[in-house]
């Protein structure tokens, strides 16, 4: 009788590892694949409506652009009005280092923001919302 008590716990046991296991293996699974505002831009297919800039100390250029990150209407931006980009792609994502005739320097970089606030992360990783704004702005560096 005692024999047959074992076996059941034995197996109770494995069985309710198992489902723990399971369990926690769909949920590091659920978590890799949910959309949040630093997924790839792969997960989104339809181009969202945002509000593009461009800003210098002489001008700045403003459009209705449909695009999934900064980095995408920062290139449908530069396209639409004929400015070259150079950039640079690091483990961490894009890096911008000229529009047009503006190089990154010591004294001015070229930094973005969506709705006034700055990203902090590359700008081919945030994930727009329709309607935002997003301004690139050749600036002094904030470090």
């Amino acid at each position: 009788m005692k024999k047959q008590q074992m076996k059941k716990n034995t197996v109770r046991t494995t069985l309710i590892l198992l489902c723990v296991l399971i369990a926690g293996i769909g949920l590091i699974l659920y978590k890799k694949n949910s959309l949040h505002p630093y997924s790839s831009v792969e997960k989104t297919q339809e181009k969202l409506s945002v509000i593009a800039s461009i800003k210098t100390d002489e001008k700045t250029i403003s459009e209705l652009v449909y695009a999934n990150t900064p980095f995408e209407a920062l290139t449908v931006l530069a396209a639409k009005n004929q400015l070259s980009l150079k950039t640079k792609t690091y483990d961490f994502g894009i890096f911008v280092e000229a529009i047009g005739n503006y190089p990154m320097t010591k004294e001015k970089v070229w930094i973005y923001s969506v709705n006034g606030k700055s990203g902090d992360v590359a700008a081919d990783r945030y994930m727009l919302q329709t309607g935002d704004q997003v301004t690139w702005e050749y600036t002094a560096p904030i470090y």
